[in-house]
This record gives C-alpha cells, structure tokens and sequence, in this order.
C-alpha cells in the first residue's frame, strides 16, 4: 500500500484496538509524520504490499498467506495515518512474523521502516474461580463469585445448580457475579471460556458450598483400662463451609448415675474419667453442632466389657559393643546385652 503525501520523517506503529487473539479482529494504526519533499506509507507481512492507495475506500487484502488487510485513513498535509486490520482463523502462519510499516517504497535505500513482531494468542480456560458466602443467616446468603480473567476470552458461561438441578445459566462478559441463595442444598458453580468463535474452551472450573445443617460423619470412641478413661473423637465434614455457632458433646451411663456436658466448638476431641466411668457399665453420647442453618445431632452406645488385660514383656536390651575386623574377615560386633523389662497391656 503507497500513499503519497508531503512527509517523510518519523514512522510510528501500535496496535490500537482489540487484541491479538484467534478469532479477533485487531487493528494497527501506521502514522508517517513531517518532513519534506513526496512522502508515502506503505504496509508489509509474510513478503505482500504494494496496496492501493485510495484514503477512506474499501479494506484491500495483502494477499495470502498474509492475513491482514489496510487502507488509508487519512492524508493531512505531512501526516499520513493507515490501519491493518487482522482477523485469524489460525495463528501457526503469522506468529513470529513482522507487520511493517514503511515511508517509502520497501525496495528503496532511503525508506525508514518500523515494524512489530507478531504473536496470537489462542483463547485459554478459565482455572480458577474465587467464592465467598456473605450474609449471616439463610434468607440473607449471597454468593460472590469472580474469577481471573482467562487469554483472550472474550465472554464466560456462567452454570449455577442445586443439588444437580439447574438454577442459572447465562453468558457474560463480567468477570464477577452475585447469586441470591433460595434454599439449603449443595450449590455447584461451574465457569467456562467463551473464545471469539463462540465455543466453550477446555473444561469449566468448578467450586461448590454447601449451604446445610453440620454433616456429623463419624463419632469414634475408647476405653483405657488402666486409667478408666473414656476418649471420643468428632468428625465432622471438611466440606461444611458454615461456620459452627454452637457444638455440646455429653456423655451419661444408662442409670444415669454419671452425665457430663462439655463444649465442642472449638476442639473434637474430649476425654471423660472419674469414679464414674468403669467398665461393666453401658454409656450413651449425644452430640448437637448448630450452625446458621440448623442443627444436627447424633447419638449412639458405648458398652465397657471388663475383659482381664494379658500383661507382655518386653525386654528393652542396652549393649555395651566393640568392633574387630581383620583383613581377611568380615568385622565382628562383640556385645553384652542387659534386659531390663518393660510391661504393656493389651485387651
């Protein structure tokens, strides 16, 4: 592309809208400014130019494998302005390649030529998505949702279901969105890139919170003999995202000779001995969590047999050792060995 204009000076080249990704269009401004005597401005990639040089008229192709087209966009006494613009279907042939922009014809000596490397980028999936439950009871839950911005995607498909039902879906360009929570359930947000052909890229991210009473999975229990003490352990889901705003564990025999309360709030494991707890006897636990939902509690036996503990020995061996060795044979370890016993009991 040659356009003739009374400037011949400084060459200026950039990219001036949208983004160099597949399927995007991208726009480079060329500008040629002061000087004197007949300038012109001229455009060049994978070796094609020489382009009209009608200012305001119809994009003119480069011609393949280029995938660019230009025109001149105004002519203003030693000011020249031209655009290329770009819109690729695949990258692997202009990656690495210059866009050019010259002052003159490109086979002169004299012409000044500025020019740009070339990278486009294929649209990338989103990785990761960001969530935060605000409010302080059911009827005020909102969930936050943002997510980083993936390369060059230009919108997102946003899924929202409950309990596998499907709650939202929608396309947005908005990197951020709050939902309303309706009802307790398992709620499943899912985000995918939307690429510049329209089609969803790679596989969504996906996060989850569960908006329900404390999911109690497990309550485990023993019973040392020697210092009659019973140990119970809590475990409760590592998935509950709520918050527990009260948590009571109480222990108590059958003829109700023995209970005792303590709070689980902060810890999950609790230990229960005295003259109360023997073996021979039957025990009932109770666990109540509580959260901004509701609650849930979970109860089950604890039967003490009296079983008579097997006492072994182990003798733990202190040795007193020297070493010999010779040429001709393998060192030998010569020790004196003292047992001293230790005791353990197993039921």
């Amino acid at each position: 592309m040659i356009i003739s204009s009374v400037a011949r000076s400084s060459i200026d080249i950039s990219l001036t809208s949208g983004k160099p990704c597949v399927g995007a269009v991208a726009t480079w401004t060329c500008v040629v400014d002061g000087g004197t005597g007949i300038g012109s401005l001229g455009w060049r990639n994978l070796g094609r130019s020489e382009l009209p040089a009608e200012v305001n008229g119809p994009l003119v192709a480069f011609g393949s494998p280029s995938p660019f087209s230009a025109k001149a966009t105004c002519v203003a006494g030693s000011v020249i302005t031209s655009i290329a613009v770009a819109n690729l279907t695949n990258a692997s042939a202009v990656n690495g390649s210059t866009l050019e922009c010259s002052n003159g014809g490109f086979g002169s000596l004299n012409t000044t030529i500025s020019n740009i490397t070339l990278y486009f980028q294929d649209s990338s999936p989103v990785q990761l998505i960001l969530m935060k439950l605000i409010g302080s009871s059911l009827s005020e839950f909102v969930i936050h949702i943002c997510w980083p911005n993936a390369v060059c995607a230009p919108s997102y498909q946003l899924n929202i279901t409950r309990d596998d039902q499907p709650l939202y879906d929608n396309i947005t360009e908005d990197i951020c969105y709050e939902y309303n929570v309706s009802d307790i359930g398992t709620y499943t947000i899912s985000v995918s890139s939307i690429d510049y052909f329209g089609m969803m890229v790679g596989k969504p991210a996906t996060t989850k919170v569960h908006i329900r009473p404390p999911d109690i999975i497990r309550v485990s229990s023993s019973f040392n003999y020697t210092s009659s003490t019973i140990s119970i352990i809590i475990q409760d889901s590592v998935e509950d995202q709520l918050s527990i705003t009260s948590c009571n564990i109480s222990l108590m025999s059958d003829d109700e000779s023995y209970n005792d309360d303590q709070d689980c709030t902060q810890m999950r494991v609790f230990e229960y001995s005295g003259t109360g707890i023997t073996c021979g006897r039957s025990y009932t636990y109770i666990v109540n969590i509580s959260n901004v939902v509701n609650s849930t509690i979970k109860s089950g036996p604890i039967n003490l047999v009296c079983i008579e503990p097997s006492v072994t020995t182990i003798m733990e061996t202190i040795s007193f050792c020297s070493m010999t060795s010779s040429p001709s044979e393998t060192a030998m370890r010569l020790c004196s060995v003292t047992p001293s016993p230790i005791n353990t009991i197993s039921y």
